[in-house]
């Protein structure tokens, strides 16, 4: 359902493959569609599925975080660079 940290995970559309549905907390009707219509297209579980994963692994994985770790660092240090500050040891 669209509660809590789902949002970050699940994408439902926009410039990014889609990795799964949203239902609204409580919509019993809109989550027996969305489950039925996995149930049917098993295409759809399987796009899902493949965009989910290499969703995972670019945004939630250990070097997925520490690239994104290094790029914050090394913007901020040339930032320190261009201001003329003199790096540390």
């Amino acid at each position: 359902s669209d509660h809590g940290g789902l949002r970050e995970i699940v994408v439902t559309g926009g410039h990014e493959p889609q990795t799964g549905d949203l239902v609204a907390p409580g919509d019993a009707a809109a989550l027996s569609r969305a489950l039925c219509r996995y149930c049917i297209d098993r295409d759809l579980v399987a796009t899902h599925g493949r965009a989910g994963r290499a969703r995972f692994e670019a945004v939630f994985t250990q070097g997925a975080a520490d690239r994104r770790l290094i790029a914050t660092l090394a913007a901020f240090s040339g930032r320190i660079v261009e201001q003329g500050a003199t790096p540390g040891p």
